[in-house]
């Protein structure tokens, strides 16, 4: 509680990359992660599933953690600025993220995330997961895959959604070549349920589609989406 990691610099081909590689705890809530303050944390050169906080969490709560001044290069799928995927029973609760994220110049061929870069989560399946009451401010770079200045790919189920609110988003994505999705705020989307977002498009803050790739959506809140709800957001 209330700790502060500075410089954190990771050079790993591996996959699951982040101050922890994989936060996972046995049942919910099995792993609390509180009041940590992460400052000028570089990831390059990682594989699959990365974040600078973590790489994968699940049933987990994390409340109240801030990632400030994140620089991510060559990213490969299921990549956020705060955490790659998140799993199943998982809460993001009061927490930022601020920094840039570049992808590398082809997407990897793996299962995980089906080619998905976000601000702040990289990949979010499954159900129930929460994201409330945070903050993404990440410049994002992007030559392929589903792009959401929060989440790139996320999805629920259809008996209990994926629950997004309260969050405020700026977004400043540059897609290029792209064949996913790309929105402000969700690249993405199913079973969602996005509740009084605040999706901050002003100043520089604007998406960029460019190159020979074909965009299947494009948007200031969502770039695609299906069975979901949208309730009170503003952009």
């Amino acid at each position: 509680n209330g700790f502060e990691i500075q410089n954190l610099a990771i050079n790993n081909p591996d996959k699951y990359t982040g101050l922890f590689g994989i936060a996972n705890g046995a049942s919910w809530p099995g792993l609390w992660i509180n009041n940590l303050k992460l400052n000028n944390t570089r990831i390059q050169n990682s594989d699959t599933i990365s974040g600078s906080l973590a790489g994968y969490a699940g049933c987990a709560i994390i409340s109240g953690v801030e990632s400030t001044g994140v620089n991510i290069t060559d990213a490969k799928n299921a990549t956020g600025g705060f955490i790659g995927q998140i799993g199943y029973e998982t809460k993001i609760l009061y927490s930022k993220v601020s920094g840039s994220l570049t992808t590398a110049d082809s997407i990897k061929s793996a299962p995980e995330g089906g080619g998905s870069i976000g601000g702040m989560i990289g990949y979010a399946p499954g159900s129930p997961l929460e994201i409330a009451y945070s903050e993404s401010n990440v410049s994002i770079n992007a030559k392929w895959g589903n792009i959401g200045g929060l989440v790139g790919l996320a999805y629920g189920g259809p008996t209990k959604y994926l629950e997004i609110h309260d969050n405020i988003i700026k977004w400043n994505i540059r897609a290029k070549n792209n064949s996913g999705a790309v929105g402000g705020v969700l690249g993405n989307a199913s079973y969602i349920r996005a509740k009084n977002n605040i999706a901050q498009a002003s100043g520089n803050n604007k998406i960029i589609a460019e190159g020979s790739g074909t965009v299947t959506g494009i948007g200031g809140f969502v770039g695609q989406a299906g069975y979901s709800e949208f309730i009170q957001n503003k952009t």
